[in-house]
């Protein structure tokens, strides 16, 4: 067994472990936040928020992603006036993410761009643990051109486990799907 693996399976013993995903205005480094979602291992929401960015961005390219336009966050708290609360409710919690480098690097990017810096040096502990590339063993689909395991799409890991997808592309959305992902696989795999 990797060490994704067994990172994986210690999320499945950690009752207090947590889901997070985002929404992003792009992929880049210049890319910053737009959605959070937080949902326990047992698929309860805990917090979901919009998140105004600090820089003009190229609306269409975004919302061709996930649909999230300028009126659903003009009004939303930036990711300074929320770094404080995600903070602490993620600190010293082990938490899920399907592609966890994307995004704790997109939290990580933006909390700096809007100068919270105090406020991301948690983001650097090791308490992160990628579902996606856990998925990616499981499912067991070999990459020959990189000798590992091909990382599949969240959608279609959801419907290679005949997990209905609904509201892909929602921060909230999608920590619910990794949740009952999570929980297929706890299954099968007893």
């Amino acid at each position: 067994m990797t060490a994704t693996m067994k990172k994986f399976i210690n999320v499945l013993r950690q009752k207090n472990a947590l889901i997070l995903d985002t929404e992003t205005t792009g992929l880049d480094n210049r890319a910053e936040i737009l959605q959070i979602g937080i949902v326990s291992l047992e698929g309860e929401p805990l917090f979901n928020s919009y998140v105004r960015p600090t820089k003009a961005i190229r609306w269409y390219d975004a919302m061709r992603v996930h649909g999230i336009a300028w009126s659903d966050v003009k009004d939303a708290p930036t990711i300074s006036e929320l770094a404080g609360d995600l903070q602490q409710l993620l600190e010293g919690r082990l938490v899920a993410i399907y592609n966890a480098d994307f995004d704790t690097r997109m939290l990580w990017q933006s909390i700096k761009t809007a100068g919270a810096h105090n406020h991301y040096e948690w983001l650097k502990d090791d308490n992160w643990t990628c579902v996606m590339q856990a998925y990616a063993e499981y499912w067991g689909e070999r990459n020959s051109r990189y000798g590992d395991y091909r990382w599949q799409s969240l959608i279609n890991a959801c419907r290679q486990q005949g997990i209905k997808v609904i509201d892909a592309h929602d921060a909230l959305g999608d920590a619910l799907l990794t949740a009952k992902l999570i929980r297929t696989i706890e299954q099968k795999l007893k």
